[in-house]
This record gives structure tokens, sequence and C-alpha cells, in this order.
């Protein structure tokens, strides 16, 4: 460590701040200065707070894992940093691994779920482990699950959208509308005959 370091290290010994330590952090952690980082985590009489958010809204784990930083994502997780916390729309660290990490994709879902980090959903932990065919299946059903959904839903007039794609065009309350004339309904199997002939 330099000279630099050195100081710092002995400036928080000294102040024994929780909100300056944690800053220290933080911005260790987004420079990437992995060596004094780790000197400071293993000082026992430092206190920090490895959950506080920066202005960012992330924790120091959350920035590691965004700069896709295996190294100090661990070192951080040994010092006991949470691996289950989210962002403020909900992501799970693992998560903004997978949107985040274009490297050590794998290698840093692993090590957070090796400490207790959890995927939200099966099809999550598929697509960021690249698990392609369990996903495709997943996503099919998922899509099936959505259109019989669709389909079992009431319409304004108490039929389901299933029911009402039987019935002709003038039926179903579009333009004509269910109170449609006799008249509109032949021109409309006039037209549906023409284009029978066309085909």
């Amino acid at each position: 460590m330099d000279l630099t370091g050195k100081r710092l290290a002995d400036n928080l010994l000294r102040l024994n701040d929780k909100d300056v330590t944690t800053c220290a952090i933080q911005n260790l952690t987004w420079n990437r200065d992995r060596h004094l980082l780790l000197h400071l985590l293993k000082i026992k009489s430092l206190r920090y707070s490895l959950e506080r958010r920066d202005n960012t809204g992330y924790t120091p784990l959350m920035a590691a894992v965004n700069l896709a930083d295996l190294h100090i994502a661990e070192a951080l997780l040994e010092a006991k940093a949470s691996a289950n916390v989210t962002d403020e729309t909900n992501r799970s660290v693992i998560q903004l691994c997978a949107l985040r990490c274009p490297n050590n994709r794998k290698e840093i879902c692993k090590l957070l779920q090796s400490h207790g980090g959890r995927f939200c959903h099966p099809v999550f932990k598929d697509a960021y482990l690249g698990n392609k065919a369990t996903l495709a299946q997943a996503l099919v059903s998922a899509s099936e699950r959505k259109k019989k959904a669709e389909l079992s839903t009431k319409e304004k007039n108490g039929e389901t959208k299933q029911r009402v794609n039987g019935f002709p065009p003038h039926a179903k309350g579009g333009p004509h509308g269910a109170a449609a004339t006799a008249a509109e309904a032949v021109a409309d199997e006039k037209s549906h005959r023409k284009l029978e002939e066309v085909k």
C-alpha cells in the first residue's frame, strides 16, 4: 500500500466516524481501488455500513456488481455485505449483475448465490445463467397462460373474448354493433362470399 493509502487508513481510524468510513468504502469501490479497499475492510476497529446507499442509490456491493468486479464483490460479501439488497426499482443484486455485467456474469451470479443471493423468479435464473432451453420453455408457457387469461376476461357485453371470437363480425360489437340491421348483415355476408370467390 502506498503512502496516500496508509494516510487515509490512519485518518479513518483516528476519526472513527461511521459515515466518513462508509463514504470512503463507496468511493474506493467505484474507483476500483482493490488494495486499499481490502485493507480497510480488514481493519476490525473501523465502523462502517455496507448497506448504505450513495447518490446513485447503490450500496458498495451493487457498485462492484455494476462494475463487474468479481474481486471487490467477493471482498464485500466476505465483509458481510448483503447479497439480497434491491435498488429503487426492486431489482436484486443478481438482476443488476445480469443487466450490467458483460464480463464475469456467471461467476458473480454464482458468488452472490453462495452468499445467500436469491433470484426472484426461476426465469431470471435461467436467463442469467444462460439455460436457453428452459428459458424458452418458461417464456412459451408464460405466453400461453397470458393468452388463456386474456381469453377468459369478460367483454362489456358479458361475453368472453373466446366466445365473442366465434360470432360473426356484425355481432361482435364492432362498427355495426349488436343492433345491426338485417341489411347490414346481408351486406357483410355478400362481401364475405365475394372474398371466398376470389380465393
